[in-house]
C-alpha cells in the first residue's frame, strides 16, 4: 500500500484483504480505513468521472462491510444492517454497477431470514439471481442459490432445499471447470445436513466425505473442521439407530469430534469448540464415563456461557443435567435442568416468533396467489375482450377496403371508359376535320377545275382548243372520282379487315399506273386472314403505299412495278420496280420520304428502302391485330 501509485489501487488492496478475513473486528477496523480513502477521494471536486465511479463503486464496498458486520456480530443488529445495504444499492444505481446490486440484494436477503421475514427474503434472493443470471455470474448465482435452499431449509422444507442446493452444486461445478474450492465443498457438507435431518445417514455420510476430501486438499482449516464434527455426529445418531452389522460407531464419532477439536484449537473457534466439547461429552456419556462426560460438558459450557452462545447452552445444560442426574448429584442435576428449560423457552420463544413470521409468510404467499390467479383470469377475460375487439376492427376495416377497391375499380373502368369514349370522339372529330379538308382540297379544287374547264370549253370556237379542255376535263374527272372513291372507301367501316385493305390497294394500284404505261402487278396470300384493321390504321397504310406509288412514277423511270404482301404477325409490303434508282443518303431528308415515315410512325410501323442502279424495294412493316373477326 505506501509502494502504491495511486489511491484507487490502495481501496483495491484493503479491500482484498478485506474479503480475506474472518475476524469480524478486524473486518471493521479495514474497513473504517477504506472508508477515509473513499471519502477524502470524492470529497475533491478536480475529480474526473471515471475517477469518480470507482471510489463510489469503492464506497459501495464500504458499505456492504458495514452491512455484513451488523449481520453477523455477537449481537446482530439486523435493521442496521440492512440499511447500510439498501444504501449501498443506491450508489450502485448511480453508476449502473448491476452485479453490486445484486450482491446488495443477496446480502438483504440474508439479513431478512435471519430476522425470520422468509417473504422478503425469497423476494430479495429472487432479485439477486435474475441479475447474476443476465450477467451469467455462475458463482454468484450459485451462491444465491444456496442461500435459497437454507431458506427452504429452515422451514423444514426439505425436497425444495435439496433441490436448489443441487442446482447450486451443478453451476458451480460447471463453472469451476473441473477445479476446487471452499464453496464447493460446501455444497456437498450443506447436502449432507439435509440427507442428515431427513434421516438417510447413509447418503449423508457420502457426501460430507466429498466436502472433507475436497477441504483437506485445499487446506481449509474451518471447513475441515466443521465437515469432521457433522460426521462424528452422524456416527453418533446412527449409534442410536444402529443398523444390523454396524460397530464401532462410538469409536469413530470420538474419532472425528477429536479432530475437529484440535482444528478449532488451532483457529481458536470457540463456539465451535463448545459444539464440539459437548458432542465428546456425549460419546462419554454414552460409553458410561460420567465424569469424563461432565467434565467435557462443564468445558462447554463455560465456553458457550463467555461466547453468549444460547443453542450450545441449551445443549452443554441437557449434557450435565443428565450426567449429573446418573451420578446422583441431583442439585446440580436440577440446576442444569432449570437452565436448560430457560434457554429452550428463551430459544423456542424466538423460533416460535420466527413460525409465526413464516406462517404469515405462508399466508401472505397462498393469498398473493390467490390474487395472483384472480388478476390472471382477470387479465384472461381482458385479453379475451382486447383479442374479439381488434379481430372485430380488423374485420371492419377488411370490409371497408374491399368496397373501397370494388368501387376503386369501378371509378377506374368507369374513367378508362370515358377517356376511351372522349378519344374516340377526339378521333372521330380529328376524322371529320380532315375528311372536310380533304373534300375542300382535293374534290373542291377538282371540282372547280372541272368548273373552269367547262366553262372555258364553252367559249372555246378553235376545233382543237375544245378537244384540249375536253382532255382536260375527262383526266380531272377521272383523278376526282378516284379521290372520291378513295374517300367513301376510308370512311365505311365494313372495309376495316385485312382482305379488303389489300385488294383496294391493289385495284387502286392497277388504277394509278394504267395511264402512265407503267407494268402494275400485286402478289396477294392464297388465304387472307379475316382480321380487323382499324379505319386509321388502314388509312396510313393505304397513304403510305399511296406515297411509294406517287414516287416510283414521278422519279423511277421504270416500267414496272410490284407489290408482294406477306403476313405473319405483322403485315409486310414490299414494293418493288425496275427503274434507275436514286441516291438513298441524298433523299433521305426529301419530303416524300419524311412523309412515308410519318404515317408509318403513327402505327408503330417502319419502312426498309434498299436502292440500285436495277431498281428499288421498299418494305413497308407495320402491326396488325391477329384477332380475327367472328362472322
Amino acid at each position: 500500500m505506501k509502494k502504491a501509485s495511486h489511491d484507487t489501487v490502495r481501496c483495491r488492496l484493503i479491500h482484498e484483504y478485506i474479503s480475506e478475513l474472518y475476524d469480524f473486528d478486524d473486518k471493521l477496523k479495514y474497513n473504517l480505513e477504506l472508508e477515509k480513502i473513499v471519502d477524502k477521494n470524492l470529497s475533491d471536486n478536480d475529480l474526473n468521472e471515471a475517477e469518480r465511479k470507482v471510489f463510489i463503486h469503492h464506497k459501495t464496498n464500504v458499505l456492504n462491510v458495514y452491512g455484513y458486520y451488523y449481520q453477523n456480530a455477537k449481537f446482530p443488529k439486523l435493521e442496521l444492517a440492512i440499511k447500510y445495504h439498501l444504501e449501498s444499492v443506491k450508489l450502485s444505481r448511480e453508476i449502473g454497477d448491476e452485479e453490486s446490486i445484486g450482491s446488495s440484494y443477496c446480502n438483504i436477503g440474508f439479513a431478512y431470514e435471519d430476522q425470520g421475514n422468509l417473504r422478503l427474503a425469497i423476494d430479495y434472493y429472487d432479485k439477486a439471481l435474475h441479475i447474476f443470471r443476465k450477467h451469467d455470474d455462475k458463482l454468484l448465482e450459485a451462491v444465491v442459490l444456496n442461500n435459497l435452499a437454507y431458506t427452504y431449509q429452515s422451514q423444514k422444507n426439505y425436497d425444495i432445499a435439496l433441490k436448489y442446493f443441487f442446482e447450486a452444486l451443478e453451476i458451480r461445478k460447471q463453472a469451476l471447470d473441473g477445479k476446487e474450492d471452499p464453496n464447493l465443498a460446501m455444497c456437498y457438507n450443506n447436502i449432507g445436513l439435509v440427507y442428515n435431518k431427513t434421516g438417510k445417514l447413509e447418503k449423508s455420510q457420502e457426501y460430507y466425505k466429498k466436502a472433507l476430501d475436497i477441504f483437506v486438499r485445499m487446506k481449509h482449516r474451518y471447513g475441515e473442521g466443521l465437515v469432521l464434527n457433522n460426521i462424528g455426529d452422524n456416527y453418533l445418531q446412527r449409534y442410536n439407530k444402529p443398523e444390523k452389522g454396524e460397530t464401532g460407531l462410538l469409536d469413530k464419532a470420538m474419532e472425528h469430534f477429536e479432530k475437529s477439536l484440535t482444528i478449532w484449537n488451532e483457529e481458536e473457534d470457540w463456539e465451535s469448540k463448545s459444539i464440539t466439547l459437548k458432542n465428546i461429552g456425549t460419546v462419554f456419556l454414552n460409553r458410561g464415563d460420567i465424569a469424563k462426560a461432565i467434565s467435557y460438558g462443564q468445558e462447554s459450557y463455560e465456553l458457550a456461557k463467555k461466547v453468549g452462545f444460547p443453542k450450545s447452552l441449551k445443549t452443554s445444560s441437557l449434557l450435565l443435567y443428565d450426567a449429573y442426574e446418573r451420578n446422583g448429584d441431583y442439585k446440580n442435576a436440577y440446576f442444569f435442568y432449570k437452565l436448560y428449560h430457560k434457554m429452550d423457552d428463551s430459544i423456542t420463544n424466538e423460533e416460535n416468533k420466527k413460525q409465526l413470521i413464516e406462517r404469515d409468510f405462508e399466508y401472505q404467499y397462498d393469498k398473493k396467489e390467490a390474487l395472483m390467479v384472480q388478476k390472471a383470469k382477470a387479465n384472461e377475460k381482458r385479453n379475451t375482450i382486447i383479442l374479439i375487439s381488434t379481430a372485430a376492427i380488423a374485420c371492419l376495416i377488411l370490409i371497408f377496403i374491399f368496397i373501397w377497391l370494388h368501387f376503386y375499380k369501378k371509378r377506374k373502368t368507369t374513367e378508362a371508359l370515358l377517356r376511351q369514349k372522349q378519344l374516340s370522339l377526339d378521333v372521330a372529330e380529328s376524322e371529320r376535320r380532315r375528311i372536310s379538308a380533304d373534300l375542300h382540297d382535293d374534290l373542291g379544287s377538282g371540282i372547280a377545275g372541272l368548273a373552269i374547264a367547262t366553262g372555258l370549253l364553252a367559249k372555246s370556237r378553235d376545233i382543237d382548243e375544245i378537244r384540249r379542255d375536253a382532255v382536260k376535263i375527262a383526266e380531272n374527272s377521272q383523278r376526282v372520282s378516284r379521290r372520291l372513291s378513295e374517300v367513301i372507301w376510308e370512311l365505311n367501316m365494313e372495309h376495316d379487315n385485312l382482305e379488303d385493305l389489300l385488294l383496294f390497294i391493289q385495284k387502286q394500284g392497277k388504277d394509278h399506273f394504267s395511264a402512265t404505261g407503267i407494268n402494275f402487278s400485286m402478289i396477294l396470300p392464297l388465304d387472307i386472314p379475316r382480321i380487323e384493321v382499324p379505319g386509321y390504321a388502314r388509312r396510313q397504310i393505304y397513304l403510305a403505299v399511296k406515297e411509294c406509288f406517287h414516287n416510283i412514277v414521278k422519279h423511277s423511270a421504270a416500267d414496272a412495278v410490284r407489290c408482294q404482301a406477306e403476313f405473319n404477325e405483322r403485315l409486310s409490303l414490299t414494293i418493288s420496280d425496275n427503274g434507275k434508282g436514286f441516291d438513298i443518303a441524298s433523299k433521305s431528308g426529301g419530303e416524300g420520304l419524311k412523309n412515308l415515315k410519318y404515317r408509318l410512325a403513327k402505327i408503330d410501323g417502319d419502312a426498309d428502302i434498299r436502292s440500285a442502279s436495277t431498281g428499288t424495294v421498299i418494305t413497308l412493316s407495320m402491326p396488325i391485330n391477329t384477332k380475327k373477326i367472328t362472322q
